[in-house]
Parts: C-alpha cells; sequence; structure tokens
C-alpha cells in the first residue's frame, strides 16, 4: 500500500498535539542544546542526539532531555558522519550559487539524509539519494509547512517585542516555544517520509537495484564496504597504515558517487 501524501494541515497537527503533551521534555531539550552547542567536541554528541530524539519522535517515543548526552551517540561513525554534512554543505552551497532557489530546493530533497544516515545505517551518498527520492514530489509541502511556522511566529515575536520591557523576555520564551515546535514538525514528517522509504527498500530490496550497487561488496552491507577490505570475521584487513589508505580510498569512493549523482553519470 502506497504511502499518502504529506498533508499541511495534518502534519502541523499533528506536531501541536504531540507538543502538547510532551511540551516539558521538547522545550528542556532545546535549551539543552543551544546551551551546549558552543562546547567543541561535545556539540558533536549532543547533535547527534539531537537528531535521534527527532527520530524518536516520528516513531511515537517519548524523548528523553538527556538523552542528546548519551555516550552512545559518540559510537556513530563520525567519519562518514563528518563527510554526509560536508556532502550535504558542499552541494547545497553549490546550488545556492545559481540564484539562491536551487539552494532551497536541494536543502529540501536532502533534508532527510541525516535522519536516514543515523535510522536506517545507510552510506552517505546512499542516505542522500533516498532523502532525494522520497520528497520528489512533496518539496512545497514541506516548504509550506516550515513557512508557514516561521511566519506564525514571527508575527507573534513581532507582536511581543512591542510591549514595553518585558517584550523581549517574550520574544526569547516564544523562539524556544518555536524550536520545540520546529523539532516535533520534524519528528512527524520524518514518520511519513520513513515509510516511504521502507517502500523503497521493501520494492527493491533494501534499495540494491534503485541504487545500482556495484559488485565486490558486502551482501547486505548498507555501507557497500568493498569484499577485498574485509578479513573472514568481518574486520578490516591490514595494519595501521594499509587501513588508512584504504579509510582515504573509500572517502574518494564516496565522494565521487556523489559527483556522479549529482550529474547523473
Amino acid at each position: 500500500m502506497a504511502t499518502q501524501k504529506l498533508e499541511i494541515k495534518k502534519t502541523i497537527m499533528d506536531a501541536i498535539q504531540y507538543g502538547l503533551k510532551n511540551v516539558g521534555p521538547l522545550i528542556l531539550m532545546v535549551i539543552l542544546y543551544v546551551v551546549t552547542i558552543w562546547i567543541p567536541y561535545l556539540n558533536v554528541g549532543t547533535t547527534i542526539g539531537f537528531y535521534k530524539s527527532i527520530i524518536k519522535i516520528g516513531k511515537g517515543d517519548v524523548i528523553n532531555p538527556l538523552a542528546i548526552f548519551d555516550k552512545e551517540n559518540f559510537k556513530v561513525n563520525l567519519g562518514e558522519f563528518f563527510l554526509l554534512i560536508g556532502l550535504l554543505s558542499v552541494g547545497i552551497s553549490a546550488a545556492t550559487i545559481f540564484m539562491f532557489i536551487p539552494g532551497i530546493v536541494m536543502g529540501l530533497a536532502w533534508g532527510l539524509a541525516v535522519y536516514f544516515f543515523l535510522d536506517k545505517g545507510l552510506s552517505p551518498v546512499k542516505a542522500m539519494k533516498v532523502s532525494y527520492k522520497v520528497t520528489d514530489g512533496e518539496k512545497w509541502t514541506i516548504f509550506w509547512i516550515i513557512l508557514i511556522i516561521a511566519l506564525c511566529f514571527s508575527i507573534l515575536s513581532a507582536i511581543f517585542a512591542m510591549i514595553p520591557k518585558v517584550g523581549m523576555i517574550f520574544v526569547v520564551l516564544l523562539y524556544l516555544i518555536y524550536m520545540a515546535v520546529f523539532v516535533a514538525v520534524e519528528g512527524v514528517m520524518y514518520a511519513h517520509f520513513s515509510a516511504k522509504a521502507d517502500e523503497i527498500f521493501a520494492d527493491f530490496g533494501n534499495g540494491a537495484m534503485f541504487f545500482k550497487v556495484t559488485n565486490n561488496c558486502v551482501p547486505g552491507s548498507a555501507y557497500l564496504v568493498p569484499t577485498k577490505l574485509l578479513t573472514p570475521t568481518g574486520g578490516v584487513t591490514g595494519n595501521i597504515f594499509e587501513r588508512f589508505f584504504k579509510a582515504i580510498k573509500l572517502l574518494f569512493q564516496e565522494i565521487k558517487a556523489f559527483f556522479s549523482m549529482l550529474f547523473g553519470r
């Protein structure tokens, strides 16, 4: 059964309903994240934890604000996480050069890549491909949802800012509420697009046919690691220098796949 299209009203109402039930944890998580985002290295774990919390919202789970400090967040493949962030930054920045609008389009198209990377264990390029695929035909809906929420809170902020003396305090509180609502909206949208991604995997055997997986790869491996780099137990062969150069080789393969995806080759 095909997943229905994303609906603006339903998405916002579902997010508000979730937000009202979990307003305390949401706002506390946002505050903790904003406070710690300036701390080097710790901000890596809290950012990953923040993304994971949005994934939990999409699954209907109750979030724990302190989960952004979980040590498990650092057990993610940080090299591939940074590679994904880098590819997204380069791709969206390059698109923005062409009169800004293409950058917005690509930002919406690849906006779910990090979630798929963390939740479904996809490689950076594959996560971007899945995000691009599932948002096809629904980018306008995502855009309007984000715009409506932003406009509502902008108008309210302008009104509260005119209140003498305490106006800015209300604006700051409103900003925290806005962030909490936006997080809830992201979670609701991820639930929708995660279901679409699962349909793709079901139709194409974990995406193998759709993404034209090359030979010499471990069967069923989401990271598409060439078999010649693995020992019989699944570990990477060679000493530390060999592993380093093989890791660099895999990095360039990911970058090559990224540009191949951009130019359709």
